[in-house]
């Protein structure tokens, strides 16, 4: 779960966040118990996209995750990014449907 935001949640839902609960608790189950890097939100101004900007981020990242020898993991829920991730040697390990008719996620790995 996202400790940061959760103290702002209940009181904005009709649940008390039960449902916002369950899906950060079901993330959590498909990270790998495995030190790994985690590559987290990755955005560029859309007017900029297709100059190499995210790109040269994650090959930034990735680089420090060779150095350290270990996997790299992330989660998208747009399927687009899917072939994107996939260029950049990632794989898909898992996809799944979030609980209570919540978004479909990729789970992929390098």
């Amino acid at each position: 779960m996202n400790v940061a935001t959760w103290p702002v949640i209940p009181p904005l839902t009709d649940d008390g966040g039960a449902r916002y609960q369950a899906f950060w608790n079901w993330l959590d189950d498909h990270v790998p118990d495995e030190p790994h890097w985690m590559l987290d939100i990755v955005a560029v101004d859309p007017a900029r996209q297709g100059r190499g900007t995210g790109t040269w981020l994650i090959r930034h990242g990735l680089a420090l995750e060779d150095r350290d020898d270990v996997p790299a993991f992330l989660e998208t829920g747009n399927p687009r990014n899917v072939p994107y991730y996939e260029r950049l040697g990632f794989r898909v390990a898992e996809e799944d449907d979030a609980p209570d008719g919540g978004p479909h996620r990729w789970f992929m790995l390098r």
